[in-house]
């Protein structure tokens, strides 16, 4: 439709059988350029029609794979990597299914059920990118995995602009780019970064509680409230909104906002080990140490069957004023290349009394902060 006086441009229906999916998208992409009169050369032609699979089930298991993924939860990533991993069965050649199941191994650390394999996510990267050299979403989780597994931010950043210049209008790729500015101390630009992955898909909750991230690295807290809370709007039990929005509480001293923030975002994440730090840590600063300590158990108790962050148990240690105990689960989240230590060294405001201690400093130049 014209946008200035409501013209359709354009209205056809293609009525086939769902083997014949390939052909559809083909054939309205290039029914779409017909309309608008656009003309392409052979290049861009391929560009519009490209696809890296000729196998409708592989290419249906991707989609829904990266339905699951965006969920941030246990179940959620869980259901990704067996996806991926079918799609993969299918057609090993299939690129985005080799991207994805690296994509998801790294971001399923995130969340603390497992501690992350560079090499395995560099591995299937690089087996993306060999096959589809022209793959942003690639570039993108290779940058992350680079800058947060690698500790290598000069080419994560350089790897970023490259996805982006590959695809400019991915608002998964400016996300990560965010993230590695962020890190970097580098905030206007992380926030411009995180504005756009909004503009490119603004009802997408992962990056709105990124924005409210970034803004908590510039230290306005109140904004980052007010986007806590805009993200919340979308998704009410969105954790990582939970999460941004209780850790502007605590630097803004609402401790009870804070812990009730906390909680919310223990319950709705599933308990992720790093939220349930957090809310040690607001405990302990709270003055409710026999609380604190419940939370310093439940993490423990985590470790002794599965993979739970360093960073956790850094968090409540330095609430409860344990600093040499916190200070040691830092040294080892470096050894670990546990993925939060760089948002937790770079601008998290829960650590900031660990600040002055020149082993902070030392611990940030470890990882090239």
């Amino acid at each position: 439709m014209k946008v200035t006086n409501g013209y359709h441009l354009w209205s056809e229906r293609f009525d086939r059988q769902m083997e014949g999916i390939f052909e559809i998208q083909d054939e309205i992409a290039l029914a779409v350029v017909e309309a608008l009169k656009v003309t392409l050369l052979g290049a861009e032609k391929a560009a519009v029609v490209k696809r890296s699979t000729d196998n409708p089930e592989a290419y249906q298991l991707c989609l829904k794979a990266r339905h699951a993924w965006y969920r941030w939860t246990d179940e959620g990533f869980g259901t990704a990597e067996q996806l991926f991993q079918r799609a993969l069965e299918l057609d090993p050649d299939y690129a985005l299914a080799h991207f994805g199941l690296a994509d998801s191994h790294t971001a399923w650390s995130f969340i603390g059920r497992q501690r992350a394999d560079p090499r395995f996510a560099r591995t299937r990267l690089e087996t993306a990118l060999r096959l589809d050299p022209t793959l942003a979403a690639a570039h993108g989780a290779l940058a992350v995995v680079e800058g947060f597994l690698e500790f290598n931010w000069v080419s994560a950043e350089r790897r970023c602009r490259h996805a982006i210049e590959i695809d400019p209008r991915n608002a998964h790729l400016y996300a990560a780019y965010g993230e590695v500015l962020q890190a970097l101390g580098r905030h206007d630009e992380s926030l411009a970064a995180y504005r756009r992955s909004i503009e490119l898909d603004p009802l997408n909750p992962f990056w709105n509680a990124l924005f409210a991230m970034g803004l908590l690295g510039t230290r306005d807290f109140e904004a980052a409230l007010r986007q806590g809370e805009a993200t919340l709007d979308l998704a009410p039990d969105y954790w990582l909104a939970h999460v941004y929005r209780g850790a502007a509480f605590q630097a803004t001293g609402h401790l009870d906002e804070a812990i009730r923030s906390f909680e919310r975002a223990v319950t709705t994440s599933g308990d992720v080990p790093y939220v349930v730090g957090l809310l040690g840590h607001v405990l302990a600063v709270s003055g409710r140490r026999d609380d604190a300590l419940a939370q310093l158990a439940r993490l423990e108790e985590r470790s002794k069957t599965s993979y739970v962050s360093a960073v956790a148990f850094a968090h409540v240690h330095a609430g409860l004023n344990e600093v040499d105990e916190a200070f040691g689960c830092l040294d080892r989240a470096v050894r670990e290349c546990d993925v939060w230590i760089a948002f937790t060294l770079a601008f998290m405001p829960a650590l900031e009394q660990l600040r002055p201690d020149p082993r902070f400093a030392e611990l940030r130049r470890r990882i090239g902060l």
